[in-house]
């Protein structure tokens, strides 16, 4: 059985194994693990805060496919010494998440699963958006590592960052011409302005805007700038009553976009959401949500295209939206949005756009 907890992000990473072992004696790398005596240091897309992780002890090697739902599979080999644990870089334990069966000193296998490591990119969040799922049993044969699976932008070649944008390439308005050829390169001043301009597809926003302090709704409103920097000025504006019925909409949308709202028990979660109510049992805790929703043979598992040219799994990105559509922070709507357009993916997200400015006279 897998049991989940919530850990902490520091620097693009949390550790598992020994609490003693030395995590910068790192010895075999991949874009998910690295591995050394002792530990394995998971890497992540977002800088700081929390993320959901699943640890399942078990007593021979699993099946070997790549389950569809998780973007990017690594295995490696990991010496017990001492206690098996997940922590953060400073041997702060996982909240709620104490790893049983304990694990007696041996060499095991470790098989480590991601998703969403793309959705919030060097951000720091104050919710969880990644899920980890580890599998961990008695190794055999020689020491190796291996990456069944790889479908993520993050950590790709060595690279550190991404390719940013997981939607469209930025407005044509986000490029500004300059005098010269094209190497020439940008006195400080002009790049300064064209880095502005790049970040938020074009001129940008109400300083009121810029300097909000929330960085995972500041990121997401980048990143949806990318997409309609119009709209995003409109919905900045909007007042909170209004902000509040478009982020349960977003939700809504791409539940229904993902064939979620068709199954028996995630419709009560909606109609909760409808209604102001508080979601149902499992929507009351999203780990448990998420878990059930990658575990039932009946989630669909509809594909949407990405500006990577890959397709992703549309649940993935519709399930936490409901999540989100609940914060009260100002300008968090932006949130579900974000992941309702990610859900419909490139050459559709506008029909998203569109039925918002139909549906709330925009």
């Amino acid at each position: 059985m897998t049991q989940w907890g919530i850990v902490g992000v520091d620097h693009h990473q949390f550790v598992v194994g020994s609490r003693q072992a030395d995590t910068l004696d790192g010895q075999q790398r991949g874009s998910l693990l690295e591995a050394g005596p002792g530990f394995a240091t998971v890497h992540t897309g977002i800088a700081y805060g929390p993320v959901r992780v699943g640890v399942e002890v078990l007593e021979s090697a699993p099946h070997t496919e790549a389950f569809p739902e998780w973007e990017v599979i690594e295995e490696a080999d990991l010496e017990v010494t001492t206690e098996f644990v997940v922590m953060t870089l400073t041997g702060e334990l996982a909240d709620g998440l104490r790893v049983t069966p304990q694990l007696p000193p041996a060499r095991y296998r470790l098989r480590a699963h991601a998703r969403g490591r793309d959705a919030n990119w060097d951000m720091d969040v104050s919710e969880p958006s990644e899920d980890y799922w580890l599998q961990v049993w008695p190794a055999t044969g020689e020491s190796s590592f291996a990456q069944p699976k790889k479908e993520d932008l993050v950590w790709s070649d060595g690279d550190e960052s991404p390719a940013k944008e997981s939607m469209p390439d930025p407005a044509a308005d986000a490029t500004l011409a300059s005098a010269g050829p094209a190497t020439a390169v940008l006195s400080d001043p002009h790049r300064s302005l064209a880095e502005k301009f790049a970040e938020w597809g074009g001129r940008p926003p109400a300083e009121r805007f810029r300097l909000f302090d929330d960085r995972a709704i500041r990121e997401a409103a980048k990143r949806f700038a990318q997409l309609d920097r119009d709209l995003l000025d409109q919905l900045i504006e909007l007042p909170e009553s209004q902000q509040d019925a478009i982020a349960r909409w977003a939700a809504k949308s791409a539940y229904e976009r993902a064939g979620l709202a068709d199954m028996g028990w995630v419709a009560p979660a909606l109609t909760a959401l409808d209604k102001h109510d508080p979601l149902p049992p499992p929507f009351d805790n999203e780990a448990r949500a998420l878990e059930r929703l990658s575990r039932d043979p009946e989630t669909p598992q509809q594909m949407s295209l990405h500006a990577d040219g890959h397709e992703y799994v549309q649940w993935i990105y519709a399930a936490s939206s409901i999540f989100r559509a609940l914060e009260t922070k100002e300008l968090a709507m932006l949130q579900p949005l974000m992941l309702a357009a990610l859900t419909y993916g490139t050459g559709h997200y506008q029909e998203l756009f569109d039925d918002l400015r139909r549906t709330f006279d925009l």
